[in-house]
């Protein structure tokens, strides 16, 4: 057992702004709660920099050149894309030359990877540590992003997390592992959980506009695996003006798409853990998926979906509203938390209508599912399979 044997410092080592990934906070937090020393490293962030501040988290920010992730084409492109690599190669020496120092002040070290990027900050050396992998994302064995790093070898030593059942069993199979991956679903925890919490002030005019309309809310980039996104936002709006939609951050498409409908409001970038005051005041939350796949993640990533976002919806007793997928089928749908429906526009309003009709009903099957997914049991089974002797 975990409790039985003196703690080793949890290195978290993660390579996106922190506000991007919701549920690294709460693994930190249920860390915290079970009495494991921690240091975090990633890329420097404000609302990153608050947060670990504030949890009494020491914590190392690498420096980030935002002018290399801007969207861009053409020779633009290929010279931002080479710039990230020789930063992520400068970034790698310096993780790599700061692990000793930690070991030294901490003793022991379990080195815990979110995400393909957050390992490979270490990559093959990792070894040397006892190591978990978190994959929030698929990227298939043959990706690109695995050159140079032995990445069987490294998931084969480790202890492996997936946020969801399907995608365990295709890690197994692609990565030759003995074991089948844990499962610790991406769930907000600890959540807010009170209804109508006070609005940010980039949210209050548009809120005071849709007074007590009924709020179909989506919260999230309108990126290629969610390209239908746009499309059920603008069916609700055109067919049911009786209903409002609501979507955040504010893009160009979405802005140009929804201008039109007086129904419809666009939102700007609020961070987490900030964006949950606005998901409070929302009836149905949204969350589709398309089959078609960004950058270097499999086909298979959104079709075995695990949104954060659900857990966000559910929290506040929130049902979702998604797409005939088998991540939100085996979840919201199994549970009664929502409604999985066709991408067409009779499907998609017939859904939402059930949705408003029959919302408290839906509203306590969403609070059931929150309170019936416990991520602290998950965590602590990783960590007692990575601590074993």
């Amino acid at each position: 057992m975990i409790e039985e044997r003196k703690k080793p410092c949890v290195v978290l080592l993660h390579y996106r702004p922190l506000q991007e990934t919701t549920p690294v906070m709460s693994l930190m937090l249920h860390l915290k709660k079970l009495g494991f020393p921690m240091f975090y490293i990633s890329v420097e962030s404000s609302p990153a920099r608050s947060f670990l501040e504030e949890n009494n988290v020491p914590f190392h920010l690498l420096a980030r050149d935002e002018l290399c992730y801007k969207v861009t084409t053409g020779l633009r492109k290929i010279v931002n894309r080479l710039k990230r690599v020789l930063i992520f190669f400068r970034h790698r020496r310096e993780v790599r030359s700061l692990l000793p120092k930690l070991e030294a002040e901490y003793g022991e070290l379990l080195i815990w990877g979110q995400e393909f990027a957050g390992m490979a900050l270490v990559g093959n050396r990792v070894m040397k540590y006892r190591h978990i992998v978190t994959m929030f994302e698929m990227f298939p064995p043959h990706s690109p992003l695995w050159v140079g790093v032995d990445y069987k070898k490294i998931m084969q030593t480790a202890t492996v997390v997936l946020p969801e059942p399907n995608r365990a069993w295709i890690y197994k199979a692609w990565m030759g592992l003995e074991k089948l991956p844990y499962v610790i679903y991406n769930k907000i925890d600890p959540h807010p959980r009170q209804r109508n919490m006070a609005l940010p002030q980039e949210a209050q005019e548009a809120f005071a506009k849709i007074g007590d309309r009924p709020v179909f809310l989506f919260q999230g980039s309108w990126r290629a695996d969610r390209k239908d996104i746009g499309m059920v936002l603008e069916t609700i709006a055109n067919c049911r003006p009786q209903y409002c939609v609501v979507t955040m951050p504010a893009t160009e498409e979405a802005t140009t798409r929804l201008s039109q409908y007086d129904n419809a409001f666009v939102l700007p970038f609020i961070p987490a853990p900030g964006h949950l005051a606005v998901t409070s005041h929302a009836t149905v939350g949204l969350a589709f998926y398309s089959e078609q796949p960004r950058d270097f993640f499999s086909r298979l990533n959104p079709i075995y979906c695990a949104p954060t976002k659900i857990y966000e919806y559910a929290g506040f007793g929130i049902p979702t509203l998604g797409n005939k997928l088998p991540g939100l089928q085996d979840t919201i749908e199994r549970a009664g938390a929502g409604i999985c429906c066709d991408l067409t526009v009779d499907s998609i309003l017939d859904a939402a209508d059930r949705l408003v009709n029959e919302i408290e009903e839906y509203n306590q099957r969403a609070t059931v599912f929150f309170d019936n997914t416990d991520i602290e049991v998950q965590i602590k089974s990783v960590l007692s399979d990575a601590l074993r002797v």
